[in-house]
């Protein structure tokens, strides 16, 4: 380059410029040398240069330029397509968040803590942990290495920690030792139960996962391969499962209500299943009430009758929308769930955005609602306790709605009123209280995952959605190298045409008899012992419900140690109690939800038989209940409100700082 200087510029005194060409040849020169020198630099993005051929030297500074290239790092990412980009407040607010997963990290598990310090997590805060350090590597804050690091861990983890019954995950555990433990987070040998929600929550983010990063989809998708499906969807609902350590009780009870119900059936319906009571917001059990002048969404399931409170909050409809993107029937009712918060402060003062929240002080956990118990703008524990003194106003609830709604000037009155609620070494806190007690300065995975999360919408859209449309999204069906056997016993959708039986089974076409079992006593017929298979004990099927026959359930462990369940000597007549006419003891009984109307049930194509008799269904070696233990409704409320109503989460923490 200096030569070519050296070149171009003419040497000795100046002379006046006249009109003389004589140097232009030389300037054209230069010109032309100077761009071919830049031409031949090394820009990245440039098509590699091809190697040398087989056999020949390789030049050390073609093998550098190679891997200084575009070529072999070029990240396989052909959905994603930036809608916006993050201003340098949007990318502070993400990096802020992830503080709190950088703090609360478990190396040996791939875990982060539920609440910042204490460790115990639910499954639904561990797809929060997984939406988080998705979305830090999507806006740059961690790279690809240690990306890989804690997912690779965390999916190593999930593939082989102790499941509930061997089916599906507890639904809490330690975060650092892995062990199933209660939301005490007090170890417990077989696990409280499980929650399908908090399930499906999971799966939408290993989901993403497989789409996003297909060097990781084969594990992600292997995790899922682990769980049993046979209890935990049927006839187009959800069921999550409490077990009783005390009474050595089981009980299903249908997992759900508007809102969340919905958001849960989106993946099981990605997934493949057969969702159209959970899926759809016209369901059976659905309603509305006048709040503010706007139609909110309710719920009609009597927690009278069921022990759990049906919360509208914000949280499961902003989900959705960030996750799936919105539908014909939910963008009216996410409108009016952001309508009817902006009214009340219009009409109050009180800026208004609220969710389900930990808090730092007793009770430790508070659904903060739009409507719950009958009356709107309701603060209450789990149990029905008032807790207006605990109202707030939610950081993951602003945050979300400010980001769907980022036109509408209430958009940014949220975001001014908890612009400064967090701790910059601790990550976002839950809320600031609407009285005067300031910040609410507990710090958890979920709200620090959810702005995460939100930070991520704004750049791509709702990734699920986005995925799918590509065709880089799975369904759930049996892996190369799975046997077909597999598929059946743990009721992959494909396998579910019969929702009747505690392990579902292909429908057999009509030459091909269902075999019966070996000896056929009159007890094997599936009308000859109706009452006992709706008993809870069962757990066979998510017909069983807890409330329906508390006194026959006095001694539901008593064949837990053997693989037949449905075997209750104390329950049934002599002859059922046999194992061998046991599985033919419960087809009679139907997958109803726990209130009446029950589901409708899907009969049988034309041509084809009806359902197998159910096989046995093994249950944990736990020891027999004294006969004079009865399951109450009373000691199932936290199971029931934890599982039914919402989701499973850790509770009753002493320390949340």
């Amino acid at each position: 380059m200096g030569t070519l200087l050296a070149i171009a510029v003419p040497r000795g005194k100046p002379r006046a410029h006249k009109a003389d060409t004589s140097f232009v040849p030389w300037r054209i020169l230069t010109v032309v040398m100077l761009g071919a020198a830049l031409w031949s630099r090394p820009v990245y993005g440039q098509t590699c240069p091809a190697p040398p051929p087989t056999g020949g030297p390789r030049s050390p500074g073609l093998a550098a330029a190679q891997v200084r290239g575009s070529c072999l790092s070029r990240p396989i990412r052909p959905c994603l397509r930036k809608k916006a980009a993050l201003c340098d407040r949007d990318l502070e607010i993400a990096r802020i968040a992830w503080k709190y997963f950088e703090n609360n990290y478990q190396p040996t598990t791939g875990f982060v803590n539920a609440v910042n310090k204490y460790e115990s997590t639910t499954l639904w805060d561990l797809a929060s942990t997984l939406a988080a350090t998705i979305a830090a590597n999507q806006l740059g804050i961690i790279d690809d290495r240690i990306f890989d690091q804690r997912v690779m861990k965390l999916l190593t983890t999930l593939g082989a920690m102790p499941l509930y019954r061997d089916e599906v995950p507890n639904k809490v555990y330690h975060s650092k030792d892995l062990s199933m433990v209660d939301y005490g987070n007090k170890p417990t040998k077989f696990g409280i139960g499980y929650s399908a929600l908090d399930l499906a929550r999971m799966g939408t983010w290993l989901d993403n996962l497989s789409c996003l990063y297909p060097r990781h989809a084969t594990a992600a998708q292997r995790t899922m391969h682990r769980w049993n499906y046979c209890r935990m969807i049927n006839d187009g609902q959800m069921f999550g499962a409490g077990f009783n350590a005390t009474t050595s009780e089981e009980s299903l009870n249908q997992e759900g209500r508007l809102g969340y119900e919905q958001y849960g059936a989106r993946n099981w319906e990605a997934m493949g299943f057969d969702m159209a009571v959970s899926r759809s917001y016209r369901n059976m059990f659905a309603s509305s009430v006048d709040i503010e002048g706007v139609r909110i969404p309710i719920d009609v399931r009597d927690p009278r009758k069921l022990g759990a409170f049906n919360y509208v909050v914000t949280e499961s409809f902003a989900l959705e929308a960030m996750e799936y993107g919105t539908t014909a029937e939910s963008a009216p009712l996410l409108a009016a769930i952001f309508e009817v918060q902006k009214r009340r402060w219009k009409r109050t003062g009180i800026v208004t955005a609220v969710s389900e929240d930990n808090v730092d002080r007793q009770p430790y956990f508070v659904y903060n609602t739009i409507y719950a118990a009958g009356s709107p703008w309701n603060a209450i524990t789990d149990t029905g306790k008032d807790m207006e003194h605990l109202k707030s106003t939610s950081v993951k609830a602003a945050m979300s709605l400010a980001v769907l709604f980022p036109n509408d000037p209430y958009s940014q009155v949220l975001f001014d009123k908890i612009a400064t609620a967090y701790d910059p070494d601790k990550g976002w806190y839950s809320g600031v209280y609407e009285g005067t007690q300031g910040y609410n300065t507990a710090v958890t995975a979920n709200t620090n995952g959810i702005i995460l999360e939100a930070m991520m919408y704004k750049v791509y859209g709702p990734l699920n959605s986005v995925c799918r449309k590509c065709g880089h999204s799975w369904e759930l069906r049996r892996l190369e190298g799975e046997s077909s056997d597999t598929e059946r016993k743990q009721c992959f959708p494909q396998s579910r045409t019969c929702f009747r039986c505690g392990e579902t089974r292909k429908l057999t076409a009509l030459p091909e008899k269902p075999k019966a079992p070996a000896p056929a006593p009159p007890a094997s017929k599936p009308a000859a012992a109706p009452a006992p298979a709706s008993k809870p004990a069962a757990a066979a099927t998510p017909a069983s419900k807890p409330a329906a026959a508390p006194a026959p359930a006095s001694k539901p462990a008593a064949p837990a140690s053997k693989p037949a369940p449905a075997s209750k000597p104390a329950a049934a007549p002599a002859p059922a109690s046999k194992p061998a006419s046991a599985p033919a003891s419960k087809p009679a009984a139907k997958p109803i939800s726990a209130v009446a109307p029950a589901p409708r049930q899907l009969a049988p194509p034309a041509g084809v038989a009806p359902c197998a008799p159910c096989a046995p269904t093994l249950r944990p070696k736990v020891p027999p209940a004294p006969s004079s233990m009865v399951r109450s409704r009373a000691t199932t409320r936290m199971v029931a409100s934890a599982g039914s109503s919402s989701r499973g989460r850790v509770r009753s923490r002493k320390s949340v700082s």
